[in-house]
């Protein structure tokens, strides 16, 4: 579980109204697993496969059709926000955006990024140590598990520190390091908005 999450929401919501105000695009990963996906301890029930997978598997969390899914009521509304489905497939598991699909499911990540012209990415959210380091380092094109090609060219990434937050210290302050030597720049809600 991630502590201090409910803290960033309304550093984020005002980073998107600063957003909106200026007409500039911002876009929501929702995670909306289905019951039985990879990811999720309760699939490894076998002792020889949970073994396996003891460093991937999690807690079974973000399942579809229930309130933990749903996005923080106040992003609800807004006009010009679009959403990215991340890891509504039972068998595919990434903790990037990038791959993912618009909800529309008429483009990917990075072709709805090329398409608006876009070439800076502010990133915000949960958790630091997992889905915002990855979508931060396939944004910068530094995968780092295989030369993957999630995007055609890198974009510059901005992490908004104030508005992320990670599951340990520990990995946290570990994968800081990894975005830096990656490239990311480090700023705060305030320098932004």
């Amino acid at each position: 579980t991630v502590k201090e999450w409910d803290i960033i929401w309304s550093i984020i919501k005002q980073l998107s109204d600063a957003f909106e105000a200026k007409n500039l695009p911002h876009v929501f990963t929702w995670d909306a697993h289905p019951e039985n996906h990879i990811s999720f301890s309760s699939r490894f029930w076998l002792e020889g496969i949970a073994a396996m997978w003891d460093e991937m598997k999690r807690p079974d969390h973000s399942v579809e059709w229930t309130p933990w899914a749903w996005l923080y009521t106040p992003f609800d509304d807004w006009r010009y926000r679009r959403t990215i489905k991340k890891w509504y497939l039972a068998d595919h598991d990434s903790y990037s955006a990038f791959g993912w699909v618009t909800e529309d499911e008429s483009q990917t990540f990075d072709e709805y990024l090329q398409n608006q012209a876009i070439t800076d990415i502010y990133l915000t959210g949960l958790a630091t140590d997992y889905c915002v380091w990855n979508t931060a380092l396939d944004a910068r094109k530094h995968a780092l598990w295989e030369n993957i090609d999630k995007v055609k060219s890198p974009y510059n990434v901005y992490l908004i520190v104030d508005a992320v937050r990670g599951v340990s210290s520990e990995s946290t302050q570990n994968m800081l390091q990894k975005l830096k030597d990656a490239g990311v720049i480090f700023t705060t809600s305030e320098e932004v908005i």
